[in-house]
């Protein structure tokens, strides 16, 4: 009897098996336990296993993780049926790998990853340059001459001279003989938070906010200069070919066609020539951009004229006059914001004639000077000129002038022209000249006794 309840306990053993045969998704092993195969789990391996991502949020470790590996990123439920992640509002992607934009950029902009808008050097408004755009030499690593220090406001974008900016993540590209430089984000979320780059004409967080004109008060008269900004660019030889690049304050890019230096730069009555084809080009953008925009030689006698020019901390940053005079005899602003000149020079001494640190060929010298109308009051961006060839296919064609295309950047120098410290004659840029409201349509409503696409007309007291 003995015998055969042994017999019959062996054989209870041999049918013993795995549950569900582990789902045919693993192995049956050692005390009945299944070895489930990559992207199954459970006891019978019938589970299917989500995408791991790195977590939005989780538990501190030792190591001081936070963001280690987790399924679905934290932010989602794991369907175990499809194997899919049903991701939380807000979320989205292969195991919820990154946020969504808001409202999908209402269908003004692009969604794109905080590393895209990071090293978006070109976006002049918002992108990671704006702080970056004063080029001087003690906050950006410019090269002195002397006690003379000179900006570079290269082509292609914004590029300092050498040694460049003096920060650890600045990176460049180069392609087809461009080159942009931004910052490069590489914290856990660089390929996981989204966000809306606008097009032009609308801002805000989804982009769904038209932009509203923006123009000078016609009431604060004694703030009524516009701006004007000096354009050196030396080593120009006949048949050298340039061309413009112009940022508005609304966040838009214009660039001229192509302007040959089919002339003697080193004469004046050519330099004029120089600055009318400029004047040209510049009025020619689309949209009257910058219509009525005048364009002069300040050449004298072969020499650039002398102009004290201005390179400021924020380029294109509107200027507060709240500033009040410290006991050392510096400036502090009492409303938060600064826009100071980081630097003054005189235009001569700060560059020198043609020819001085080792230039070669001519020089063109001009004042470009913004119109009172809405859009080009008030600070505006440092103009961009690009010397480098643009080959075939490119917008526009251009073959460039020699020295740069060498890469001699610094044959180049743009600055603002300032005729007084503090810039308080300087004209306004507000929505809707501060003299009428948003409609909600990115018009304004005037006051009563103003007018103007931006409000910037009074009109005649009766």
């Amino acid at each position: 009897m003995k015998t055969a309840a042994v017999i019959f306990s062996l054989a209870a053993m041999a049918d013993a098996s795995c549950p569900n045969a582990c789902s045919s998704n693993g192995i049956c092993g050692a005390q009945d336990k299944c070895s489930c195969y990559q992207n199954w789990q459970g006891a019978d391996c019938s589970a299917r296993t989500c995408p791991s991502t790195l977590a939005w949020a989780d538990t501190a470790d030792g190591t001081n993780q936070a963001h280690y590996y987790a399924e679905c990123g934290n932010k989602g439920i794991c369907d175990r049926k499809s194997g899919e992640c049903k991701c939380f509002d807000g979320y989205e992607g292969k195991g919820c790998r990154r946020s969504t934009c808001p409202e999908g950029c209402s269908g003004h902009g692009s969604c794109e990853y905080i590393e895209e808008l990071a090293t978006d050097f070109d976006d002049r408004r918002n992108g990671p340059g704006n702080k970056y755009q004063d080029l001087t030499c003690t906050s950006q690593g410019g090269e002195v001459f002397g006690s003379n220090c000179l900006t570079y406001h290269a082509t292609r974008g914004i590029q300092t001279g050498k040694p460049g900016l003096v920060t650890s993540n600045v990176v460049a590209r180069s392609a087809n003989n461009e080159q942009y430089s931004g910052h490069q984000y590489t914290l856990w979320d660089a390929g996981k938070i989204q966000g809306c780059k606008c097009d032009l004409g609308y801002n805000g967080a989804d982009c769904s906010t038209r932009e509203v004109p923006r123009g000078d008060d016609p009431l604060t008269t004694v703030k009524s200069d516009t701006m004007k900004q000096f354009v050196w660019i030396n080593g120009v030889a006949p048949g050298d070919e340039f061309f413009l690049n112009y940022h508005d304050p609304y966040g838009g890019k214009w660039t001229t066609n192509t302007i040959k230096a089919t002339f003697d730069a080193n004469s004046e009555s050519e330099d004029t020539i120089a600055a009318a084809n400029v004047q040209a080009e510049l009025r020619a953008l689309p949209n009257g951009v910058l219509d009525g925009v005048k364009v002069k030689s300040t050449q004298v006698n072969g020499m650039p004229a002398d102009n004290n020019v201005c390179t400021r901390f924020y380029d294109g940053v509107q200027h507060i006059s709240a500033y009040r005079e410290t006991t050392d005899g510096n400036f502090k602003d009492s409303a938060g914001s600064t826009n100071f000149c980081s630097f003054t020079n005189d235009g001569q001494d700060a560059w020198g004639s043609s020819g001085s640190y080792g230039m070669s060929g001519g020089s063109i010298d001009l004042t470009v000077e913004f119109a009172d109308s809405p859009g080009q009051t008030g600070v505006q961006y440092l103009l961009e000129v690009d010397g480098y060839p643009a080959e075939a296919g490119s917008f526009p064609v251009s073959k460039g002038i020699n020295s740069i295309s060498q890469g001699n950047m610094w044959y180049v120098t743009i600055a603002e022209i300032n005729y007084n410290d503090n810039l308080g004659n300087l004209s306004e840029l507000s929505s809707c000249s501060d003299r009428g409201l948003d409609n909600g349509d990115g018009e304004c409503e005037c006051f009563d006794g103003f007018r103007g696409l931006a409000c910037e007309e009074q009109e005649a007291l009766v």
